[in-house]
């Protein structure tokens, strides 16, 4: 893959005015390449990669989403969760880029599945450093499909990826987590929409519920206070009312997205796409 000048990578961000943009710009690119070089399909893939593209990156790359990315997910496809060998290190490293894996915590310090792998590159671009973000415990939920992945920057290529119904429940699941917090997470809000948009089967939003109830960390959410199974628009509309939402919302998505919809509206679309998927 030839690699970009500066000056090209310049001249692609003013035809699409994102000039102000570049740092984020710069890091999805360097993203980019990472993912490429670890989630591309090839013909050597039987039947599977090891790693498949998951969350938000997957949703803009894949999906056509606005929102930008600081990081990218990565998820163990079943062929990798068979290895009990593999570890953060099994994640390949593209020329001009090096990797720094931090010490997995043990039990007592933190979460000892969840690690992050830092690489630094330096490209005729720029230069800096990404995150990659792994879970070593949850494989992929579902096979590895295959969708195109798009760039500004480089040509389109085909990537594995998360099934729609993965991507779309682990997303509802950190909204609904997070929404009394005080950091909840708005930015799953355009995620959802952009994924809603295109268009969800049936079949696919039954599954969205089934891993929504027999994920552990949720499930206690999805029950009253008869322990009886609320409507999953029902929990939705409690968690997009929290007080923070609004404000985390004004402070987040102008940092990502260069024209972002109001809150209220982007949250009213949401349980719309939610009642109309799942019921009341």
């Amino acid at each position: 893959m030839n690699d970009l000048t500066d000056e090209a990578f310049d001249r692609i961000l003013d035809e699409h005015r994102l000039s102000h943009r570049r740092h984020l710009l710069e890091v999805d690119l360097a993203l980019t390449h990472i993912v490429r070089y670890n989630c591309a399909v090839t013909p050597a893939d039987k039947p599977v990669p090891r790693w498949a593209l998951t969350g938000g990156f997957a949703i803009r790359h894949c999906y056509a989403s606005d929102r930008l990315s600081r990081d990218s997910d990565l998820a163990y496809t079943e062929e990798l969760a068979l290895d009990k060998t593999a570890d953060s290190l099994s994640v390949a490293c593209p020329t001009g880029f090096s990797k720094i894996v931090p010490p997995v915590p043990s039990r007592n310090d933190g979460d000892p599945w969840s690690q992050k792998v830092e690489y630094h590159y330096e490209r005729p671009w720029g230069r800096g450093t990404v995150q990659l973000d792994l879970n070593r415990k949850r494989r992929l939920r579902g096979p590895a499909v295959r969708m195109v992945f798009t760039s500004l920057f480089i040509e389109s290529f085909e990537v594995w990826t998360a099934p729609t119904s993965t991507l779309l429940a682990d997303k509802l699941a950190g909204l609904i987590r997070f929404a009394s917090t005080d950091s909840p997470r708005v930015r799953d809000i355009p995620d959802l929409n952009c994924v809603f948009r295109r268009g969800v089967a049936s079949e696919v939003a039954a599954e969205v519920e089934r891993l929504l109830r027999s994920d552990q960390e949720v499930k206690h959410m999805l029950l009253g206070a008869r322990k009886e199974p609320l409507p999953i628009a029902d929990v939705v509309a409690a968690a997009l009312r929290q007080p923070a939402m609004q404000r985390t919302w004004d402070v987040q998505l102008p940092q990502l997205m260069d024209r972002p919809p109001r809150c209220r509206e982007a949250s009213a679309e949401l349980l719309q796409h939610i009642i109309t998927h799942f019921g009341r």
